[in-house]
Formats: C-alpha cells, structure tokens, sequence
C-alpha cells in the first residue's frame, strides 16, 4: 500500500473529530490539544524503547534470534549507500535515524488517530457510559482496533516502517 493512503488513513478520525466538533459548535481545545509537558513527551518515548529492548534481549538470550540480521544490515547498508560499512556503524546509523527522523513520521501520523480516539471519542464515551476506565477504554480499544485490522492483517504497516521483517 502506498505510505501517503496510510498515512491519510491514520488522520481520518482525527479529520472526523474537527468536522464534529465545527457542526457542533464546539472548540477544537475540547480535542485535548494542550502545550506539551515534556516529561511526558521524554517518558513516552522511552517507555516503549525499553519494552523493545527487553523483548530483544530476551529473544537473544534465548535464542530464537541473533543479532545481528545480517540480511537486514546488508539490506539497509544498501538502502544508505553504505555497502562496505561495518555492521556497527550501520545499526548504530539506523538506530540513530530511526530513533529521531523515523520518529518524526511516525509521530505525525499517529497523531492523526490519538486526537480522534483519544481526544474526542473516549470523552464521549465516558458521557454516555457509566463512567468505568476499563469499559470506556475497552470499546475506545474495540474501534481502534477495528480500523487498524485491514493493513495490519496484510501486514502493510510493518512494510511500510521498514521494519525489515
């Protein structure tokens, strides 16, 4: 699938949420957009660094993998045109580049689906239903996870992050 129909995808709730809220005559601040505390914004990013980290070492450590993929450096050392680099430098580019620019494109897309989920149905919900986190977050979840199914199934996302597998 082509990264920009992805990409556009992963903003339609959030492209539903503003509609909603103009028709309804309401701001566009009850979306949840705020200043950013960065505490969170740094804890956010590494907490799911450090559950990566752990699921690799351990898939190391037991052996269900090595590391590192040799298929995978030799693939992205091509991808930057660095064919006869070390192994090390090309993870340690890749890490680098992943960790600040891929982030950057991943974060504007998600951003798409956390103000429409996040910011404008999990309130809604929590108007409607007995206020319950678990039974609000879980039928947030059940929609979410409705929309993500179709290029997860194909397994798209995971080509498109480039994630080599």
């Amino acid at each position: 699938m082509n990264a920009a129909y992805i990409f556009g995808l992963m903003w339609m709730p959030a492209v539903a949420a503003i509609l909603t809220c103009r028709m309804l005559g309401r701001p566009l601040r009850t979306l949840g957009l705020a200043t950013w505390n960065g505490r969170y914004v740094l804890i956010g990013y590494l907490i799911p660094t450090a559950y990566c980290l752990v699921a690799s070492l351990g898939i190391w450590i037991f052996g269900f993998g090595g590391f590192p993929n040799s298929d995978f450096v030799q693939t992205t050392a091509e991808a930057f045109g660095l064919g006869g680099a070390p192994d090390g430098v090309v993870i340690a580019l890749f890490v680098v580049l992943t960790g600040t620019t891929g982030m950057v494109s991943g974060v504007a897309a998600a951003t798409g689906e956390e103000i429409g989920w996040r910011g404008f149905l999990v309130p809604e919900l929590a108007k409607v239903l007995p206020f319950h986190r678990c039974r609000v977050g879980l039928r947030s979840d059940l929609g979410r996870g409705t929309t993500r199914s179709p290029p997860s199934s194909t397994g798209t996302l995971a080509f498109r992050r480039g994630s080599g597998y």
